[in-house]
């Protein structure tokens, strides 16, 4: 197993164009991060987060446009807001 790799993990390559290359550098010096790995795997993480969200909207959009009723205002607002309190109970923040 390669140094600072844990079990189970896999190492992937990746080629980043020199803007986010800096990006992770500028992390790293400022000592935002310690390594080049944390703010990936950081990126990684707020990436699924916003991931997930976008894919519970966009189903709630499909749901909603599939729905044959006409809707108030309040109505979609009431749905909305259902969709993203699930998020929520989740763990996953607006």
């Amino acid at each position: 197993m390669p140094d600072g790799q844990a079990a189970g993990e896999r190492v992937i390559r990746v080629a980043l164009g020199n803007r986010f290359q800096n990006v992770i550098n500028e992390a790293v010096e400022s000592g935002e991060f310690t390594s080049a790995d944390d703010v990936v795997a950081e990126a990684m993480r707020l990436f699924a987060v916003e991931r997930e969200k976008f894919l519970a909207l966009k189903a709630s959009i499909a749901e909603a446009l599939a729905d044959p009723r006409l809707l108030t205002p309040e109505e979609v607002d009431a749905s909305l807001e259902a969709t993203f309190a699930e998020l929520r109970a989740r763990g996953i923040p607006e």
